[in-house]
């Protein structure tokens, strides 16, 4: 189908919703559309997700007149939500010279450019660890009672208020946290040749994501459609590591 190309945001507004403006009346709910795909089925059109940073989310919002971003993301289609609890922790500990530790655990920084605001690692906190042990007792590793997870069913049943979407909760990168708090030469470097504290700073990761997932589920149960953890493992010609070694 060719649509006509609007000439102005106004236009574009109005041509979104008539295309997505109703997602109740569609011939599948955003949650049988993205099931059906998952199966390997045809639905009645291509599933649509959405990923951006602050600053282009923002743009979106201004530019449809959208009251906030969940209207930005009605009137683009997307199909799938992120069920993500507050953070109820301790504050991130902020330093003097404007970095700061993430909820993660990492040293950050923050970085501009002319389109975004984006995360740098400041510093790798693990760098000088040689055992296990040390690494254990590193006293800012995340706990899972830094997360309001009670608070799940309320949030995702206000999600599937007008329709049912397909949502998901993000677990976190094992290895890309991992690495964060350790280099990334220098852990690739000890996964072959020293992996004790690499492999220790991994397991630490996961079992947190476990006992995150535990209580994610015990909270929120079948109202959440995946569950999934991601990783940056591989270049443009290959994985970072040998097959062997991942």
């Amino acid at each position: 189908m060719t649509l006509p190309l609007p000439a102005s945001p106004e236009e574009v507004r109005v041509l979104l919703e008539q295309r997505f403006g109703d997602p109740g009346s569609e011939a599948m709910s955003p949650y049988d559309r993205v099931k059906t795909a998952l199966r390997l089925r045809p639905p009645d059109r291509v599933p649509f997700d959405f990923w951006g940073v602050p600053e282009t989310i923002e743009n979106l919002i201004q530019y449809l007149h959208a009251r906030d971003e969940e209207e930005m993301l009605e009137l683009l289609g997307v199909d799938c939500r992120m069920a993500e609890p507050d953070y109820i922790g301790p504050e991130p500990e902020r330093l003097p010279d404007g970095t700061f530790y993430g909820v993660w655990g990492s040293h950050r920084r923050k970085v501009r450019n002319e389109y975004s605001t984006y995360e740098e690692y400041a510093s790798f906190p693990l760098a000088a660890m040689h055992t296990r042990g040390e690494v254990e007792a590193w006293p800012k590793w995340p706990r899972t009672g830094y997360w309001d997870w009670a608070g799940l069913p309320g949030k995702i049943r206000a999600l599937n208020q007008k329709t049912r979407y397909h949502i998901r909760y993000q677990v976190g990168g094992i290895f890309e946290s991992a690495w964060g708090l350790y280099g990334l030469d220098r852990f690739l470097t000890d996964l072959a040749t020293n992996p004790e504290v690499p492999c220790a700073i991994m397991d630490c990761y996961t079992d947190l994501f476990i006992e995150n997932v535990r209580s994610l589920m015990s909270a929120a149960g079948g109202m959440i459609d995946m569950v999934y953890t991601y990783d940056d493992v591989a270049i443009q010609n290959g994985l970072m590591m040998s097959p062997k070694m991942w």
